[in-house]
């Protein structure tokens, strides 16, 4: 079987908390500055709530909507409607990376097959009922990007299992 490249891609909060409803629980600019450079130009993979709740869809990205609602469909060029893990590309062609968005499901489905996951760690307490599952057992923090008072940005790796 062949090495999927995914790469997870989330803001978390000291308790785990992702999201509360269908919105994030904080607003924080930075982050959002960090998320837009890091995903430009890329394949951004979103459950269906998730694709709805973002403000602006940027053309240069490609989108790749995974949901159950065989009804569900998208006349935006650069967004493509999916309804398993499988279509999902195991890497991204031309450059591109294949980037994990979210929500807290399409996390959890896909977190098994991820090579790297991209923290941003909020150092604050929010209400939410949406979670990033527990990975840390299975990365180690390979590199911290940027850090401050209130957040950090962090890059953890796969570890690789013994032989």
């Amino acid at each position: 079987m062949k090495e999927c490249e995914w790469i997870s891609i989330a803001a978390m909060d000291i308790n785990r908390v992702i999201g509360s409803g269908n919105k994030l629980p904080w607003n924080i600019p930075k982050d959002m500055i960090w998320f837009k450079t890091a995903t430009k130009g890329h394949i951004l993979i979103t459950g269906r709530k998730t694709f709805e709740s973002m403000k602006k869809i940027y053309p240069e990205n490609e989108y790749y909507i995974l949901t159950r609602n065989r009804n569900y469909t998208s006349d935006q060029v650069n967004v493509k409607v999916i309804h398993k893990i499988e279509e999902i590309p195991d890497t991204g062609s031309e450059g591109k990376k294949v980037w994990i968005c979210g929500g807290s499901e399409i996390y959890k489905a896909t977190i098994g097959k991820c090579k790297y996951i991209y923290i941003t760690q909020i150092k604050k307490s929010f209400e939410g009922n949406r979670y990033f599952p527990e990975f840390e057992s299975d990365f180690y923090l390979e590199q911290v990007f940027y850090e401050d008072e209130e957040i950090s940005i962090k890059k953890y790796k796969r570890a690789t299992k013994g032989v």
